[in-house]
């Protein structure tokens, strides 16, 4: 996940409008480079992001909607976050 964001916050992929990482064993690492990826102004065009079924556990699924909260800053584009199927506290 890290070279990924490493690469799309460098502006690689512009235009990307859809990134799915469904059923990829995240977990609770993915936090910072989620974070990342969504405050990236290389990004404006993204606005479907699939996480569903990561492993994220309840700390990485609050630290993304605190990212998500901020604003139009961070992931001004963004419509869709589907993170169905990770573990969230309440």
């Amino acid at each position: 996940l890290a070279k990924l964001c490493d690469s799309l916050c460098a502006g690689s992929c512009p235009h990307l409008e859809e990134l799915g990482l469904s059923t990829n064993p995240l977990g609770s690492h993915a936090a910072p480079h989620l974070a990342r990826l969504l405050q990236s102004p290389r990004l404006p065009s993204l606005s479907d992001l699939d996480l569903s079924t990561c492993l994220l556990d309840g700390s990485t699924v609050r630290q993304v909607v605190a990212v998500l909260s901020q604003g139009p800053a961070a992931a001004a584009a963004l419509v869709r976050v589907d993170m169905e199927g990770n573990q969230v506290d309440e």
